[in-house]
Parts: structure tokens; sequence; C-alpha cells
């Protein structure tokens, strides 16, 4: 019985990846794998620099100050995000446009330093890479990941992480500025409704309670 179960399992988790990239398959110690800058179309000559940015911006916040729901793997999040914004718009907009005089160098590494100085950080301006990281599957994970490393939070319901999509995460899908942003954002607000209603289908314990302690 339990091969069979085995075999169907496996079956159906095939049929989920729709690309290489499986995160159910990776290994459970946190992520340090550096950046391409040959990906990047940043210059030979600066790859060094690059590469020691890089470095330190994952020794510092793989570090204890920061809990699992923002540390290093959200940086590789954000940094991917704001890559595929960058490459949107530079195919979208003009030549004169403003996001033809920022260069890969000014780019990417503000990507990789964005939450550095920030141990919950300090309050800064957010990008739409950023925000985009709170939304969708990985967001609603960060949001259960939080939740239970933040002290006020541990002391109330696990439901609060899904209430804040409507306090919370609404918002910010209208925060965004750029084009694919936008669309980006929309998307990922839907993958989180469609779990909000499988959640309350599965924590519906209405039939069993309702007398007050």
């Amino acid at each position: 019985m339990f091969k069979s179960l085995n075999r169907r399992m496996h079956s159906h988790s095939s049929t989920l990846n729709s690309t290489p990239w499986d995160a159910s398959l990776l290994h459970p110690t946190l992520s340090t794998i550096l950046f391409n800058p040959s990906k990047l179309s940043i210059p030979a000559k600066d790859h060094p620099m690059f590469t020691a940015v890089n470095m330190a911006v994952r020794d510092y916040m793989s570090g204890t100050a920061f809990d699992p729901s923002c540390n290093y793997e959200h940086i590789q999040h954000v940094f991917s995000l704001a890559h595929r914004i960058y490459t949107a718009e530079l195919a979208s907009f003009s030549s004169s446009s403003w996001v033809r005089k920022i260069g890969p160098m000014v780019m990417y590494p503000a990507a990789m330093m964005h939450d550095v100085g920030e141990p919950k950080y300090l309050r800064c301006r957010r990008s739409d890479a950023d925000r985009l990281d709170a939304l969708g599957a990985v967001g609603q994970g960060r949001c259960f990941v939080y939740g239970g490393a933040n002290g006020e939070r541990k002391r109330l319901s696990v439901n609060v992480a899904l209430q804040m999509q409507r306090t919370r995460f609404r918002r910010t899908v209208e925060l965004m500025k750029t084009g694919w942003g936008k669309a980006e954002a929309g998307r990922r607000f839907e993958r989180m409704t469609r779990f909000r209603g499988e959640w309350n289908e599965e924590t519906d314990v209405e039939d069993v309670v309702g007398v007050e302690g």
C-alpha cells in the first residue's frame, strides 16, 4: 500500500514541476549560492567588485539578526525580481527613459543591498521587487515564518497571516509602480486569494465550537 502511495505522490509531484527549479528538492540549509555576473550584462572588469559585494551581503544577511522571512534567500528572490523588472522596463521604454540611465552596476548592487543595515529592520523606501516578494506563495510563506519568529505574533492566532491579506497585502498591490510589477503583483495576489479559500475550508471548525470558555 505504501509503495503504491509513494508512486502516486511521486507522479503527482512530477506534474507540478513546470520548470527545472524545484524548491522541494533543494538542500534544507540556507542557500549560499552567489549571483552570476555573466548572466546580468555586468562588464567583465566589474566582476570582481560585483562578487565581493555579493559575498559581503550574503555573509551579512546570513547572520543571527535576520529570521528566515528576511535573509539571504529573500535577497535572492528580490534580486531575481529586480532583474525581471529591469529587463522588462528596458524593453518597454525609449532610449531617453530613466531606466536606460541606470547601468547594471548601479541597479544590481542596489538590489543586493536593499536590506543591509535594516535589522527589522530600519524603514526605507521599498521597491517593486521587494514588495513582490511579500506577495504570492512566497509572501504568504514568509508571513507565516515571521509570525513564528516575532514575539508579539507568537501569542496571536496563526490566522493573522491570512487576515493580513485584507489589511496589508491588498495595499501592496496598489503601491506597485512599474508595468511588469503591477501585472506580477496581480497574479501573486490571486494565488494568495486562492490559498485563503483553501485555508478557510481546511480550518473551518464551526460544526464543533460555539461555547465561550
